[in-house]
């Protein structure tokens, strides 16, 4: 399967998740935001989200958006833990007053008040009284032939659609994200750029309708764009940085019998590695050896190096003790196969006999994998994001403890 339909599959799946999603997280995002711990966190945000609203339709000079806005908060309000019935008492009396003034929201505004009877049972003589006051509001929408009733939807409604919509978002973008770093990785590392921009903007979207300021949507894509440029870095500093398990080489058929070779090597080289930087090859012989082994690279872009960055070529002699590691260092010239078409870098053991040098069967061969670019430089700004984040928390305890001091 090529790339291409494999994305395409992927960017499916993710359409799938977010309409499962926000087709049936609706209720629960409303049944956890009614809830005691979050209905003030709730009801901050619903104000917010009121004057945002306010502060649009004023800008463009629509009195029914602005009142609409601040009604609908007030009958929300009435729904919420925690409000004292004084203050529901006085929201009543309000929606009372202003619903006489735009009679076209009685079915409307029926439907939401049904909504919020069911929580005033802290109450009964209030909840009478919403209640007959519901009836009031359905015979008048009764008595009315229903033309130009216009559904208005409330600010409680928004702020659930968008939360919604929001998280969906989120959680199918990264769905889109895993897969495409899970199954595109190894294929085309540009695929997770694409990937993660798609990421950015799914969870960027939804902040248009949640966040009123602009400095606010600009701090929170600030902190979205980080987040994700963390994970990647994260994600390539640990699954590029491990060592791959030992190839265990028996020597019978390299002119060694009796003897084995277990050579444990990097599983990845990348842009961080070049020249004095390189990843150690670690190799033990178990046995005698009756030749020499000796180490070569199939690319002449790559050199051996010692621990004090001679280059050098590797080579096992038949004194090496047999409980003492052989160690040396690969590393790239520069850092040109890193945006190549290349994907790996062999070494190549080979003894050395009296006719010359024989290369091991290709089965004995090391094969280690090259990090595209766009990994390294996501590693590296992981890193640093990191060593400025630890500067800043140690600054910050610090300046805290010395505040402490009598």
């Amino acid at each position: 399967m090529t790339t291409f339909l494999l994305e395409l599959l992927i960017i499916l799946a993710s359409i799938g998740s977010f309409s499962i999603l926000v087709g049936g997280s609706r209720q629960v995002v409303r049944a956890v935001l009614s809830g005691k711990h979050f209905n003030k966190l709730y009801l901050q945000y619903l104000k917010a989200t009121t004057k945002h609203e306010f502060e649009a339709a004023s800008t463009a000079k629509n009195p029914d958006r602005a009142w609409n806005s601040i009604f609908y908060e007030k009958v929300y309000e009435l729904g919420i833990s925690g409000v004292l019935y004084a203050t529901r008492e006085k929201n009543l009396d309000y929606i009372k007053e202003e619903a006489l003034s735009k009679p076209y929201v009685s079915r409307k505004l029926a439907g939401e008040l049904i909504k919020v009877l069911p929580k005033q049972n802290g109450n009964l003589s209030f909840q009478a009284k919403l209640a007959c006051y519901i009836c009031e509001l359905l015979n008048l929408t009764s008595d009315r032939n229903g033309s130009g009733t216009q559904p208005i939807k409330s600010i409680h409604g928004i702020a659930i659609d968008h939360l919604t919509t929001a998280i969906s978002a989120w959680l199918a973008g990264i769905v889109y994200l895993l897969l495409s770093i899970y199954i595109l990785d190894d294929l085309h590392p540009v695929w997770v750029a694409i990937s993660s921009f798609l990421l950015f903007v799914l969870m960027i979207v939804p902040l248009l309708n949640l966040i009123g300021t602009f400095l606010a949507k600009l701090t929170v894509a600030g902190t979205i764009g980080s987040v994700i440029i963390l994970f990647l870095g994260v994600f390539a500093t640990i699954v590029h940085g491990g060592t791959s398990l030992p190839l265990e080489i028996d020597l019978n058929s390299y002119q060694n019998p009796g003897a084995k070779l277990s050579i444990r090597s990097p599983e990845w080289l990348s842009v961080n590695n070049v020249e004095c930087k390189g990843k150690k090859i670690s190799v033990i012989v178990s046995g005698k050896l009756v030749t020499p082994i000796r180490f070569y690279v199939n690319d002449d872009r790559f050199y051996f190096v010692n621990k004090d960055c001679g280059e050098i070529i590797p080579q096992l002699e038949v004194s090496q003790p047999e409980t003492q590691a052989y160690e040396f260092y690969i590393a790239p010239r520069d850092i040109s196969p890193f945006s190549s078409s290349t994907v790996d870098v062999k070494v190549i053991p080979s003894y050395v006999s009296q006719l010359g040098e024989v290369e091991f069967n290709s089965s004995a061969k090391l094969k280690i994998k090259l990090e595209h670019w766009l990994w390294g430089l996501l590693s590296n700004i992981y890193l640093g994001m990191g060593t400025v984040g630890g500067t800043i928390l140690l600054y910050l305890i610090n300046n805290f403890l010395n505040k402490r001091k009598p």
